[in-house]
């Protein structure tokens, strides 16, 4: 067969699957109306059953199938039946924390910098449901948008930056609809056995401590080291030895690195 016979046949046999996913769609109950509820999507076409008489309109649930919270189903036409995995809705997560090293409590402000967020299961193993990334603004505060959550899932809220000592939240919380608040901010509690340190009197702020610049979840002479050495070669820029987000590395950092490490700050997790 030639090249563009073969062409011809797949783009024929995309249209055919094509319309059948369309036709699976929009079965309907006698209604005339797409029957697809809007929170689930089109896995993938994958055949379960076929044959004659297998022909089943509309929906039957299945339960949840692939394990992450939300029920599943599948629906028939001509013959062969198709999966429908359930699509969370995108749920949105806004934080306010502060980071030591880059707040000036003088003027109120954060440096802005990138703030990962991980949201790990309330039980052991404590495993990631989800992650996401954004930029915490010059007032510590940072939307994250989260696709894999479900409602009424318990979780711990975990933080972390470039050159700060991973964070938990103090208890597990939950999406009770598709947006949530969380702030570490306001107490020293809200920080998983309290590791947080505190940034200003009044009104009292507190944040994240600064230090850990190799991420081995303990501010010590290693973390000293790196910052001594870039502070001596006048090391600038966007680098995890900048503790204070100034973009230059020099005695304000290394005396933050030598504070925390004397106090043998390390993360405090489950």
């Amino acid at each position: 067969m030639g090249k563009k016979a073969i062409n011809s046949v797949i783009l024929f046999s995309s249209i055919i699957l094509i319309a059948m996913i369309f036709s699976a769609n929009t079965e309907s109950q006698g209604s005339g109306k797409n029957i697809l509820p809007e929170n689930l999507s089109v896995y993938s076409p994958i055949p379960i059953w076929s044959g004659a008489g297998a022909v089943c309109r509309g929906f039957s649930g299945l339960g949840d199938v692939n394990g992450d919270g939300y029920d599943d189903c599948y629906a028939a036409n001509g013959g062969t039946s198709y999966v429908y995995l359930g699509k969370p809705d995108i749920r949105k997560l806004n934080l306010k924390l502060l980071i030591q090293g880059f707040y000036d409590s003088l003027a109120n402000i954060n440096t802005p910098d990138t703030l990962r967020l991980y949201l790990r299961k309330s039980v052991f193993p404590y495993s990631i449901i989800d992650s996401s990334k954004t930029i915490l603004n010059s007032g510590g505060e940072a939307e994250f948008k989260l696709l894999h959550t479900a409602k009424n899932l318990d979780f711990y809220i975990v933080t972390k930056h470039r050159n700060t000592i991973e964070t938990w939240s103090s208890v597990p919380v939950r999406f009770i609809d598709s947006l949530m608040a969380y702030n570490f901010s306001d107490s020293k509690a809200n920080a998983y056995v309290n590791n947080q340190t505190k940034v200003k009197i009044s009104p009292l702020r507190y944040a994240l401590f600064s230090g850990d610049v190799n991420q081995d979840g303990i501010i010590d002479s290693s973390d000293m080291a790196e910052v001594d050495n870039a502070a001596f070669n006048g090391l600038s820029g966007y680098v995890k030895s900048d503790l204070t987000g100034d973009n230059f590395v020099d005695a304000q950092d290394l005396s933050l690195v030598d504070n925390n490490s004397c106090n043998a700050v390390i993360v405090i997790r489950l």
